[in-house]
């Protein structure tokens, strides 16, 4: 940890590259470092995660509006809400602090309308209700234009839209 506390102040997209091996395996509770972490205090683990998720930076915006990177694969698994490690929800919590704090409004509109709207769709997923509260609140925090929330709303209203846009198979029987 003294390493990454030498780190806190560099901002550079390279120091959320260099963060994401120590993140992402948190997302499977039987990797090494999910072992390690739960050996940990709960001090200890949240100053942990805190320093961690401190690259979370305006300077990223770049590599997390780039769906093929590693950080972007990373924000949208955990957004959609269907990792279930222990630490999950805090991660969750910690990266919707993060894209509140100053990294949502650096998103170009695209990203911002992708993001907002995995970020609703995974709350279907979150089944604890104070992790639901928390992701509600974050979405409070993001400002999107009414373009932005137009398309939101077309992408989050489109499998209603499959759904009912089927027509209706004629019987057989010639009913």
């Amino acid at each position: 940890m003294a390493l990454l506390k030498t780190l806190v102040n560099v901002h550079d997209v390279s120091i959320l590259r260099g963060s994401l091996p120590l993140l992402t395996p948190l997302l499977d509770d039987n990797a090494d470092e999910s072992l390690w972490l739960a050996d940990l205090s709960s001090q200890e683990t949240e100053s942990y995660l805190q320093l961690v998720f401190s690259a979370f930076t305006s300077q990223s915006v770049a590599l997390l509006s780039d769906k093929d990177s590693d950080a972007g694969c990373f924000v949208r698994k955990l957004l959609n809400g269907n990792v279930q490690s222990h630490v999950a929800p805090r991660l969750r919590e910690l990266l919707l602090e993060r894209l509140a704090a100053d990294v949502f409004g650096g998103l170009q509109s695209e990203a911002k309308v992708a993001y907002f709207g995995l970020i609703v769709q995974g709350l279907q997923n979150v089944e604890d209700s104070a992790q639901s509260t928390a992701v509600k609140a974050a979405l409070k925090r993001f400002e999107l234009d009414v373009t932005s929330l137009i398309l939101v709303i077309d992408d989050l209203s489109k499998p209603l839209h499959d759904n009912t846009a089927q027509p209706k198979k004629q019987r057989q029987d010639g009913r």
